[in-house]
């Protein structure tokens, strides 16, 4: 918890978050940002991620933000 804590802490004063991970840390996350009245509008996408290469990352990225 403390992990995803300072996780929140780096993201406050982004204007969009994608989150991207495996099941169960990406899902406690996206709980955390949808409980937070500042957060929630900025959260745009979930992606489970679990076994995505750098490079398929980065083209995913490019291919949401298009």
């Amino acid at each position: 918890v403390e992990y995803l804590k300072r996780i929140i802490l780096e993201i406050k004063n982004s204007d969009e978050v994608v989150l991207f991970g495996p099941a169960g840390m990406k899902t406690d996350l996206e709980k955390m940002i949808l409980k937070d009245n500042n957060l929630k509008g900025k959260l745009v996408g979930v992606k489970t991620a679990d076994s995505m290469t750098e490079n398929q990352l980065v083209a995913w990225v490019r291919e949401f933000y298009k």
